[in-house]
């Protein structure tokens, strides 16, 4: 009888466990359905006000409902996937309204997660003398990788030349983002551009010197030509690498002896970037080593010189000379070459 009614009350807290549970997935369902629900009638109402204020009305623009933490939020949400366009009508309205001040005040807040979420929205509505701030934070949460991406990515789209250089040269501030990351970051940077890259590229980190070297690059950095040469000669294979393709973005003729050296390096990478670089500079100039590639034992090499004399106005003669070697695999490859290009529609 005993063991019958123990049974009896395992099963009823059994069930009473179950219930308890259930109501618990309930109540949080419920609340998160109204929280969306809530957050689906911020963003209508920030779309209407938009469009009234685009059209000539300003009064429309009223940020007293937007005051609070789900405001905040809807905020960011929406010029984070809404485009410049957006963002220009949008950072109007603020500061016609003087919203700018309730934000700057939010980042004074304990929460870090919320304080994250502010200093996304002051980046994305580029809201100038909030770096003191920025900086701070991110100090005092070194260990957040998405503390410090958000922060970074601001202080980059508010063009904080100054801050960034600080932050990057600091050997006591721990850098935790991946390359892609850090490459996006600065891909947005707003400020002088030639300062940044000046300094960035001597960072002792070398995540920070290879974003550098692809920023000189990317944004055509000219005055750098002779530093990153003087990269040509690090023991870093992926910051040679990086050199090489930069010197070729900045059609630096002046490297194209130090190259030519670098097509016998052991590394077949270093010896693909070479090809590359060299037809970036001028493939016709440098046709003649360039052509040295199609010797080479990597076949990505073969290949890499072969697709760029395809654009080579040699390219009859150096054909010819190809046929008349005894080299099979620089005939192979070139001929690979010439379908690939009479197939994109190049012949």
């Amino acid at each position: 009888m005993r063991i019958q009614s123990n049974v009896n009350f395992g099963i009823v807290l059994l069930l009473l466990t179950i219930l308890v549970l259930f109501l618990a997935l309930l109540v949080t369902h419920i609340a998160a359905s109204a929280r969306e629900a809530r957050k689906a009638k911020y963003k209508q109402r920030l779309f209407s006000m938009v469009e009234k204020f685009s059209s000539g009305n300003k009064a429309a623009a009223d940020f007293d409902k937007f005051q609070s933490k789900t405001g905040i939020e809807v905020f960011t949400g929406v010029l984070s996937g809404g485009g410049e366009a957006l963002s220009l009508i949008v950072r109007d309205m603020v500061m016609y309204t003087g919203y700018d001040v309730y934000i700057r005040k939010q980042l004074q807040t304990t929460d870090a997660v919320y304080c994250t979420l502010v200093i996304k929205l002051v980046g994305e509505l580029r809201l100038q003398g909030c770096s003191r701030q920025i900086v701070r934070f991110l100090y005092n949460n070194t260990d957040d990788t998405d503390v410090e991406y958000v922060g970074l990515m601001t202080l980059s789209l508010l063009g904080e030349t100054n801050e960034l250089i600080k932050i990057c040269l600091d050997k006591n501030f721990t850098q935790r983002l991946s390359f892609r990351s850090l490459k996006e970051v600065f891909k947005h940077f707003s400020g002088d551009k030639d300062a940044l890259c000046a300094a960035l590229i001597q960072a002792p980190d070398n995540y920070i010197k290879r974003v550098a070297l692809n920023l000189v690059g990317d944004s055509a950095v000219a005055a750098l030509t002779d530093t990153v040469a003087d990269l040509l000669d690090s023991d870093d294979m992926n910051i040679l690498i990086d050199a090489i393709r930069t010197i070729g973005q900045l059609q630096y003729r002046r490297a194209v002896p130090r190259l030519t050296g670098l097509m016998k390096h052991d590394r077949w990478e270093v010896r693909n970037a070479v090809v590359r670089a060299l037809a970036n500079i001028d493939v016709n100039e440098n046709a003649s080593i360039i052509i040295n590639g199609l010797q080479d034992s990597e076949w990505w090499v073969r290949y890499n010189a072969a697709m760029m004399l395809m654009d080579c106005v040699y390219l009859p003669k150096i054909q010819q000379a190809v046929a008349l070697s005894s080299d099979r695999f620089a005939g192979e490859i070139l001929h690979f070459a010439m379908q690939r290009k009479a197939l994109k529609g190049g012949a």
